[in-house]
């Protein structure tokens, strides 16, 4: 590795991953969940592999390391039963519509063929390591076994064809018609295509769903479009209510068409005398008595327009140029408070009904997130606003206090979109229910995008002794067998109240032989979060022109936070949570089974690192990047988070 060209960077580098020996593939559970992997200090292994143990049932994967590794051998029925706990929950996301054609590895391609309404499935297999067997998805949508589904069906001759037809119309004049075979197999046909197209549909929109409650609409803004002003207006009109959003969209016709009129205008005169017939017409509309569109007025609205539209009714013959336009400005000054009034009872009343109107909120969603800007505002630390900044921000060398509210409401507040897949009595594994792009994509991308993951785990230790246990680079290196390196190569004071102070570093992790290891460059601020007496560590992916370059590694995205709060100072509620994308060429069911192996062994795994009685738990010496963390807890203090 090239030394780094900083005399503020250090780096701790290890030896590359042992040498692994892979069995039969086909023993291996299937485990078709998308791409993801907890990664970060403590993750008890990515390389997609599980160790050997002695209490392995017939149904979980034989791997073998070459090396002597007993750490898994204790295995618990709470551990097995939370083993089949995520390999249930992974069928079900499977059965939500997983996406074939993602790119990233896949080692099965599946193609569905229909001829002559024959329904077949071809599997074109790119082996790695041994022959894989088919998946579940795979296996649902296979044909079942019958003369109809032949692979490859017979040659027809033209009398057969002609006895097939006759036999047809014979059919269809039967009393009760029944379904040739054909028909039955073209049917089964299109009913898999559809399947697959809405599963394909709901995938791609998976991760693009607008989510209207994270907006906040504007009465003015909603009424200043002309699409939703009329959608509005047909709200109202259903409501038998419309009367009053119809006056204040014709008075602001009204109000335009009087301030264009140019004082060097040749038929000045003449266009005074046609706004007032608009006037006019506006006041049989909305205030005669006999009216079906009568606005219901207070007395102190209602008297004074009438008491001028008298008087103007009483000179109309006599009146002079400059008596026109002061009758003009007296009735809409008159019109202006009516439209105050109007517009206080519609955005009180009608307009809250209007926002959660289903044609209404179908329209916006189908309109997309630039019409919706035109008329609505994101709430700053809403989901949306979270996953926006995902694609935006994920360059800046830098922790922005907005960015860690947007964090923490996405992992302690925000439970809509969690799904619990283990539940024990000391932790919690969770999966989001959506995807989530890290960065920005080419247009020709086919990323669908990457789930988070989270857990929730109850230490028997003080704070300070998990933070300082967890946090410890050379404990990562013990705990975590596929870290690389973890190297601290630049750092960032703090700059106002928003800005907080940031340490950047550049982790690599590797994987098994053929595939690169994954490198990352990540943002990193410490801070106490003040509302409920916890430390917070958030890490997002950025750039930086200190990071060494490194050979045969591909850059990967990650966003994070690790959450240590105290319970009675003898416990404490740890949760960890990570999204991570490594791109490029990485076969799913390498991840896959990295997660159900997490999953099984994780909180045992992070027991283990606290058997060093004889550190006292102290803190780590000689560690630049775990004193880069407590540098910025020093400078960032205390946050209201």
């Amino acid at each position: 590795m090239k030394p780094l060209s900083s005399s503020s960077t250090c780096t701790t580098t290890r030896k590359p991953l042992r040498e692994v020996v892979f069995m039969d593939e086909s023993k291996l559970p299937s485990l078709d969940l998308p791409s993801i992997v907890m990664i970060g200090g403590d993750s008890s292994s990515i390389d997609g592999v599980s160790s050997s143990s002695n209490s392995s049932s017939p149904n979980q994967p034989m791997i073998v390391l070459s090396h002597t590794d007993n750490r898994h051998q204790r295995i618990t029925s709470m551990q097995f039963n939370s083993m089949k706990a995520i390999q249930e929950h992974m069928g079900i996301l499977e059965d939500d519509g997983e996406d074939e054609d993602s790119n990233t590895d896949s080692s099965t391609n599946s193609s569905i063929t229909s001829s002559q309404g024959q329904t077949a499935i071809s599997t074109k297999s790119n082996n790695i390591h041994s022959t894989s067997s088919p998946s579940r998805y795979e296996s649902s949508l296979s044909p079942p076994s019958s003369p109809q589904t032949s692979s490859s069906p017979k040659m027809s001759s033209p009398l057969t064809g002609l006895l097939k037809l006759a036999l047809r119309k014979k059919n269809s004049k039967s009393t009760s018609p029944s379904t040739s075979s054909d028909n039955v197999s073209n049917s089964s046909s299109m009913s898999t295509s559809t399947s697959l197209s809405e599963k394909k549909k709901k995938k791609k929109e998976n991760h693009h769903k607008i989510d209207l409650n994270d907006y906040l609409f504007t009465y003015e803004k909603v009424i200043s479009n002309g699409e939703t002003s009329q959608l509005f207006l047909k709200f109202l009109t259903m409501k038998k209510t419309s009367e009053s959003l119809l006056f204040v969209l014709k008075f602001r016709e009204l109000k335009s068409a009087f301030k264009s009129i140019s004082d060097q205008a040749s038929d000045k005169q003449e266009q005074y005398r046609n706004t007032l017939k608009t006037i006019e017409e506006l006041y049989k509309c909305f205030f005669a008595f006999d009216s079906s569109m009568e606005l219901n007025l207070p007395l102190n609205l209602h008297e004074p327009t009438t008491k001028i539209m008298e008087e103007y009714e009483s000179k109309r013959e006599k009146l002079a140029d400059d008596e026109i336009v002061s009758i003009i400005s007296n009735i809409l000054s008159e019109f202006k408070k009516i439209e105050s009034y109007l517009n206080l009872n519609l955005k009180e009343c009608q307009f809250l009904e209007f926002l959660e109107w289903e044609k209404f909120r179908k329209f916006i969603t189908n309109k997309g997130s630039i019409h919706l800007a035109e008329i609505a505002e994101m709430k700053p630390f809403s989901h949306t606003s979270f996953v926006e900044s995902l694609v935006t921000e994920m360059s800046k060398p830098r922790i922005t206090v907005k960015q860690a509210k947007q964090i923490k409401h996405l992992v302690v507040k925000n439970t809509s979109i969690w799904t619990p897949i283990i539940t024990e009595s000391n932790y919690i594994v969770s999966l989001s229910n959506n995807q989530y792009l890290l960065g920005e994509e080419e247009s020709n991308s086919s990323n669908k995008g990457v789930y988070f993951f989270k857990y929730e785990i109850t230490f028997p230790y003080p704070k300070q002794a998990v933070i300082n246990t967890l946090l410890s680079s050379k404990l990562r290196f013990k705990f975590d067998k596929n870290t690389k390196m973890l190297s601290k190569i630049d750092y960032f004071p703090k700059e106002d109240n928003e800005n907080l102070a940031t340490c950047i570093s550049q982790e690599v992790y590797d994987f098994p032989f053929p595939f690169q290891s994954r490198e990352m460059v990540l943002a990193c601020a410490v801070f106490n979060d003040l509302t409920d007496n916890s430390t917070m560590l958030c890490l997002r992916s950025c750039e930086s022109d200190k990071a060494v370059k490194l050979k045969k590694t591909v850059k990967a995205k990650n966003v994070g936070c690790w959450i240590f709060q105290d319970l009675n100072g003898t416990h404490t509620r740890y949760i960890q949570f990570v999204g991570a994308d490594f791109k490029g060429f990485l076969p799913p069911k390498l991840v896959k089974s990295n997660v159900a192996k997490r999953a099984k062994y994780y909180y045992a795994d992070s027991l283990k690192m606290f058997e060093h009685p004889e550190d006292d738990f102290k803190e780590p010496q000689d560690d630049p990047l775990y004193s880069g963390f407590m540098d910025t807890l020093k400078e960032n203090g205390g946050l209201s988070i």
